[in-house]
């Protein structure tokens, strides 16, 4: 009777023990997409994955302001102290101006500025992204 009794505990042990091992390896089968767990691009450094944040502003200073100065606000155009009547652009208060109160953003969107020689497109993608996250001076 003793016998019969450890055999059921037995049998019954074993059964746990196969049902929770059977649910662990439905559950070790779960699949992640990467892309959707890293919203950045991955770069693998001697093994390690390094993340680099795609979502960065574009600055003033760094990104935009060596664009306008070399397609815009130079002395045949829109530098500040010019002869001409166009708005100067050389500085950011001067561009802020632009934007706001002369359609700036319509002008280069259409192409009618810079009137000679065309931005590249990714230039012209800064300048506008750095427009949309609000032509913070930084």
């Amino acid at each position: 009777m003793v016998e019969q009794r450890i055999t059921k505990l037995t049998r019954a042990a074993i059964s746990v023990l196969l049902i929770g091992l059977i649910s662990a390896m439905f559950n070790g089968c779960y699949y992640d997409n990467a892309e959707d767990l890293y919203p950045f691009d991955t770069i693998i450094v001697h093994d390690t994955i390094v993340f680099e944040d795609t979502n960065t502003v574009n600055q003033w200073s760094v990104d935009v302001k060596p664009i306008i100065v070399g397609s815009c606000a130079n002395s045949a155009c829109h530098s500040s102290g010019n002869s001409n009547d166009r708005i100067p652009l050389s500085s950011h208060t001067e561009m802020v101006e632009g934007i706001e109160q002369h359609n700036l953003r319509g002008k280069i969107e259409s192409g009618d500025m810079p009137p000679f020689g065309e931005l590249e497109q990714d230039e012209l993608n800064t300048i506008l992204d750095w427009m949309d996250n609000g032509y913070k001076d930084n």
